[in-house]
């Protein structure tokens, strides 16, 4: 009997434990669901929160690209749309009041400080007033719901919980550039600043005084030489004897800048869709702003420079000061040797028969021109009146050409930069002949970015200061960082 009982009491104890182990199994069970309902939902929001991010990035770098040419914030919100899945609840709940876009000025090299909501990014209009919108800062709020409900819930949504996604992206800006691998670019100008000259050839600056640097700096991939005993002569086959180096100025040797698109036809063919009107050689002399054509020479020439023979030249005539930017496209594409002469009036009139001009005026803002053949800036002697392109902040003017462009200074009449920014697939010239205001010259607000090399013949204004506006053209856009700043 008593050897029963413990035969009894030895399964009443086996059974007890198949009790705790499947007490333990139960409890091991909801623990592991547990987890793997936390990981599931956890993973969801990463996924939703990167998915989310990459539609906000998308939009601020379109928002910026399109500061020179559009409306940027609602450019930046289409692209936020456009990058959204196809049946995303998002596009179903979204409100225009949980995205913000926001037009503003990024300070790349920490030039202010921080500030006081984010360290780097300030809104347009509390920026530093030596400073210029460039920047597009995106933030996005919304809710979603996980895929266990139950988990990771926040607030009085229960099943929802919010989801943030911010960036800000920036233009780069570029202010005096050639492209060219292996030239020598002839630049002369008494200073610069506010940017850096840069050349991925070499940089010959034509007098032995050197230049004043005011935030501005002079780099070369290849080398940086000064003229020794006054002005360069003989741009194509320089006469090094007379050359020394001038490495104070700058620095040699430095990489090359690569990540720039170059603007040949057909880049330029695809600014055609953003043209407000579009011209092409046919409709010569039909308004006042395509006024004529002349088959005559317009001839240019200069110290070191390379003859220019123009002839078969397209006359336009772009002075006005219009309140919403105005963009004009040339489209040679039917005459292979098609010149644009952007000018006020009629520079021959043997050279161009019957053709007669009033100019419209003397100034030029808010006015974008693009072309896919050589561009040349002339206003004519005969015309006597000095023609100012271009303005400050977003009412610059915009030039761009496949080709050339030639911007001409002349003794008696004069084009004078005033914040215009050119773009050119070929070289750049700038030719000068003198032509001074009373007392000092006037500072040439521009910026240029040749892929051909640079050249200019003649110190005909005073310093180059590339800081007047949006930094455009090109347009190339990076993604900053946007850190709020911390609260003591």
């Amino acid at each position: 009997m008593r050897s029963l009982k413990k035969t009894y009491g030895c399964l009443g104890l086996f059974a007890g434990q198949r009790g705790n182990i499947a007490l333990l199994f139960a409890l091991s069970i909801s623990a592991l669901l547990l987890v793997l309902s936390f990981s599931v939902n956890t993973g969801y929001m990463f996924s939703e929160k990167n998915r989310r991010q990459n539609a906000v990035d998308a939009a601020a770098l379109a928002g910026a690209v399109r500061l020179c040419s559009a409306d940027a914030a609602a450019s930046a919100r289409d692209v936020f749309l456009q990058n959204l899945l196809p049946g995303d609840p998002l596009l179903s709940d979204f409100s225009e009041t949980d995205l913000e876009v926001v037009v503003g000025f990024y300070d790349v090299f920490d030039a202010h400080g921080d500030f006081d909501v984010y360290k780097d990014f300030i809104e347009k209009d509390r920026m530093p007033l030596d400073e210029y919108e460039n920047a597009v800062m995106v933030r996005l709020l919304s809710k979603t719901k996980p895929v266990v409900p139950g988990f990771i819930t926040t607030g009085d949504a229960g099943e929802e919980t919010t989801v943030a996604a911010s960036s800000v992206a920036y233009l780069k800006r570029y202010s005096m550039v050639s492209l060219a691998d292996d030239l020598d670019s002839l630049i002369w100008a008494p200073g610069f600043e506010n940017g850096d000259v840069q050349a991925n050839g070499n940089i010959i600056y034509p007098t032995e005084s050197t230049p004043t640097l005011v935030n501005a700096g002079m780099t070369a991939s290849g080398t940086i030489q000064q003229c020794k005993g006054g002005y360069y002569y003989g741009f194509n086959t320089p006469d090094w004897d007379k050359i020394i180096g001038a490495g104070a100025v700058g620095k040699e040797g430095v990489d090359k800048i690569e990540e720039i698109v170059p603007c040949d036809n057909g880049y330029v063919d695809t600014l055609k869709a953003t043209a407000d009107v579009v011209y092409e050689p046919a409709q010569a002399g039909t308004d006042k702003v395509f006024f004529g054509y002349c088959d005559g020479t317009a001839y240019m020439s200069g110290s070191g420079m390379d003859p220019i023979n123009l002839s078969n030249c397209y006359l336009f005539d772009i002075c006005e000061e219009p309140e919403e930017r105005i963009t004009y496209f040339f489209d040679a594409s039917s005459d292979a040797n098609a010149n644009v002469i952007l000018t006020t009036g009629v520079y021959s009139t043997s050279a161009c028969p019957g053709v007669v001009h009033f100019p419209r005026g003397n100034r030029v803002s808010n006015v974008t021109f693009i072309a896919n053949c050589r561009i040349l800036l002339y206003n004519p002697s005969n015309v006597g009146i000095t023609m100012f392109a271009g303005s400050t902040g977003d009412q610059q003017v915009i030039v761009i050409s496949s080709d050339d462009i030639i911007l001409h200074h002349s003794r008696s009449s004069a084009v004078y930069p005033r914040g215009i920014s050119f773009r050119c697939g070929g070289d750049f010239y700038f030719k000068g002949q003198g032509g001074y205001y009373p007392g000092s010259p006037p500072d040439a607000l521009l910026r240029i970015v040749a892929d051909g090399r640079l050249h200019s013949d003649n110190n005909v204004l005073g310093t180059y200061d590339f800081m007047f506006g949006p930094p455009c053209p090109p347009t190339i856009a990076k993604l900053g960082r946007l850190e709020t700043v911390s609260v003591p």
